[in-house]
């Protein structure tokens, strides 16, 4: 038996709120790779700081520091948190959304109220990239909600048969070869969201479900949360055969 999990993240933070002596290295750190600024980096910061950037420049920012920072748990939150498993023979999925930090500490009571269900009946644990940012980010807000873990979760990287992180497995353990999501779906001709996107419509799941929360559109957050849940089990199911043998 398995249970999928799969969290998705936001930047939480205004680095604005910060002193800027503790917030001007972090804001610099994340536009480092960033080209086609008007202003220099250093630039960047005064004009973050004062609300001066151009509308373009201020996308482009944005997007890094999401980027940079939307998967560190002291900087950013969960946005929604999807489960899948079977039950009695059916496929069943669960998408908690958290649009407020008081309803992200009520997801994580019931995160852990799930996972010490599930590791009684000894399920087995899914997720994609769940192993270096995934679960580490969840017992991170886990502490800094005041709140005790439920349940022992590995990290990092597991036998295969305890955790099965299909990124982990699908880039052979070397985080360089890490690929989206949307892209192994692609890859293994499943169905999602991802076959009908245009360039006005991000391709990134986790992406636009950060925008239908943000939108107040909890329909097609669910929408897009149970299509990675149902990407992530296909891809498990493909894939598991082979190298749950391999490390038997």
């Amino acid at each position: 038996m398995i249970l999928i999990v799969d969290p998705v993240t936001a930047l939480d933070t205004d680095l604005r709120q910060l002193h800027p002596d503790l917030a001007r290295p972090v804001f610099l750190q994340a536009i480092r790779y960033l080209r086609g600024l008007v202003h220099t980096n250093e630039g960047s910061w005064e004009a973050y700081r004062e609300g001066r950037l151009l509308p373009k420049e201020a996308d482009a920012v944005n997007a890094a520091l999401e980027e940079h920072l939307g998967i560190e748990p002291e900087y950013a939150r969960l946005m929604s948190l999807g489960f899948g498993y079977r039950q009695n023979g059916d496929w069943r999925v669960k998408t908690l959304i958290a649009q407020s930090r008081q309803e992200e500490a009520e997801m994580l009571a019931a995160f852990w109220q799930i996972v010490a269900k599930s590791l009684r009946l000894q399920y087995q644990l899914v997720t994609y990239g769940g192993a270096r940012w995934g679960i580490p980010f969840i017992l991170r807000r886990t502490l800094l909600h005041d709140m005790t873990p439920a349940a022992s979760l590995p990290i990092g990287r597991a036998r295969t048969d305890i955790h099965f992180d299909v990124s982990e497995v699908l880039a052979n353990w070397d985080r360089g070869r890490a690929r989206p999501l949307e892209l192994a779906a692609i890859q293994y001709a499943i169905p999602g969201p991802w076959d009908a996107t245009t360039e006005e419509e991000p391709i990134d799941s986790a992406g636009g479900i950060r925008l239908a929360i943000g939108n107040g559109d909890l329909e097609r957050a669910r929408f897009l949360a149970e299509s990675r849940l149902s990407a992530i089990g296909h891809l498990y199911h493909r894939l598991a055969r082979t190298y749950l043998a391999a490390s038997a």
